[in-house]
């Protein structure tokens, strides 16, 4: 199967879990993370909203919250095809961006924070396989924007797959400039030490 008919396959799995069974998935997902070191309070945190039948963060944002963690979000520049973070706080407007997600849009002096300040990125994706490999949407943002891991794999931060077990696959192709993950939480569990083990 070529990437494209696995990104589609994927993508309509996810999408026909029911609600009451996304909800279920996320609270999982949330229950193993919390039963690791992984967080840390007061961290610096990005997450991600959800479309497209992605697991939701919105149970993790409040874990975070609940440990002191900063949440931040991405934000896309679709010219540079680089993600910057903007701080999530309760009450922060959102607006829509070109793809139709919603993005803070910060105007004051540490509204915003830099890829490599942060230590933990739960990371979106399409498919993911055992050895931490990512299949995304095809943009590339997450990869261009944390390429300086792929010279320093142990540098913060984090980067922690979010996803629903059915997204796994047994092997992807993996490309020079693919950033893997280093951990992964589904429904499922946690998938530890994947490219970069930072918690042995």
């Amino acid at each position: 199967m070529d990437i494209h008919a696995l990104r589609q396959q994927l993508r309509a799995a996810r999408n026909q879990i029911a609600p009451a069974q996304q909800e279920a998935h996320q609270r999982l997902a949330v229950k193993a993370l919390l039963a690791s070191s992984l967080i840390q309070p007061q961290m610096n945190v990005a997450v991600y909203l959800a479309q497209d039948g992605e697991l939701a963060c919105n149970l993790l944002i409040d874990a975070l919250r609940a440990q002191h963690c900063e949440v931040y979000l991405p934000i896309i520049n679709a010219q540079t095809k680089i993600l910057r973070f903007g701080h999530y706080q309760q009450h922060t407007p959102l607006i829509a961006n070109q793809y139709g997600i919603l993005e803070p849009n910060p105007t004051r002096p540490g509204d915003e924070i830099a890829a490599n300040e942060l230590d933990i990125v739960f990371v979106p994706l399409v498919g993911f396989d055992q050895a931490g490999h990512r299949l995304g949407m095809g943009g590339g943002f997450y990869d261009r924007s944390f390429a300086f891991k792929l010279a320093e794999p142990h540098a913060k931060p984090l980067m922690i797959g979010w996803a629903h077990s059915i997204q796994q696959v047994e092997q992807l192709e993996a490309q020079p400039w693919d950033v893997c993950l280093d951990n992964l939480v589904t429904e499922a569990g946690i998938i530890l030490n994947l490219h970069n083990p930072l918690d042995s």
